[in-house]
């Protein structure tokens, strides 16, 4: 179904061959398409090949004394650390020395490395220091791309997938067995520290938004809803203008999206039907 096709059929639905304010319509068909994947969930699958950074040194906290200084070594080709408080940092690279502020509550640091780097915190404040790692290699030469280590590897899905809403079942390894250790927070998917290999994934899709500028593109919405989606389209452009219809149409939802819903909650028999020949 395309959204041509979908205002043609809007139209159809006492609107008198016309749908009217075509702003309106786009309203209401993505609402309408919210809505459709709250009551009917669409997962998709995915794989992820994931080869996490060498971790060549780690401070999982450290709390600064106000006046103090104290020194780490950076080996490595890149850092990264969180802070709260006020203070500074100096990273000492072979010849060069570069000073930053530290400013704010958990707070992000990252930065390239060229030879064997310390790191030196001081300032007339307490401050605290989390995380602070060092890595074998780059991920690519964004210092932004420079992981924040926390001790467990993790992947953000969400930014991964651009329809991703939600995790639908927990994460498998190749051999399909449930991955040891893993957890998942909202996008984040943390996994045991030392992890290599695919990831797959089954999650739950969040829906495209519709345009007005791409009437002939192709609406993703499951086969068996496509049906459902006129009528609640027509259901929510109607609620200004007439709650009787509104109500009408969203009532053929409710009733068509029942059988769907039976349906796919049905048990499905695998035994092989002979009629007695076999």
């Amino acid at each position: 179904m395309t959204l041509n096709q979908l205002m043609q059929d809007v139209a159809a639905l006492g609107f008198e061959g016309e749908v009217g304010d075509e702003d309106i319509f786009i309203s209401a068909a993505n609402r309408a398409l919210a809505l459709i994947y709250s009551d009917r969930a669409v997962t998709r699958d995915a794989v992820i090949s994931y080869e996490a950074p060498s971790v060549l040194s780690y401070v999982a906290k450290y709390r600064h004394t106000g006046g103090k200084e104290a020194t780490f070594k950076l080996p490595g080709t890149a850092y990264s650390f969180k802070s709260s408080g006020t203070g500074f940092f100096t990273v000492e690279d072979g010849y060069k020395s570069e000073t930053h502020e530290l400013v704010g509550n958990m707070s992000e640091h990252r930065g390239f490395l060229s030879s064997e780097a310390s790191i030196t915190f001081f300032g007339e404040y307490s401050f605290t220091v989390y995380h602070l790692a060092s890595f074998e290699s780059r991920v690519s030469g964004e210092v932004s791309d420079v992981a924040i280590y926390d001790g467990r590897e993790s992947i953000d899905v969400a930014a991964m997938l651009p329809d991703f809403l939600s995790f639908s079942a927990l994460p498998r390894d190749s051999a399909g067995r449930s991955i040891e250790g893993v957890s998942l927070r909202e996008g984040l998917l943390l996994l045991p520290d030392g992890f290599r290999g695919e990831i797959y994934l089954t999650y739950r899709c969040a829906p495209g938004t519709l345009s007005l500028f791409s009437p002939d593109a192709t609406i993703d919405v499951p086969r068996d809803m496509e049906p459902l989606l006129p009528l609640l389209t027509a259901s929510f452009m109607w609620l200004d203008d007439d709650s009787d219809k509104a109500e009408y149409y969203m009532a053929l939802y409710r009733e068509s999206l029942s059988g769907v819903l039976r349906y796919h909650n049905r048990e499905i028999s695998t035994d092989y039907i002979t009629n007695g020949w076999a």
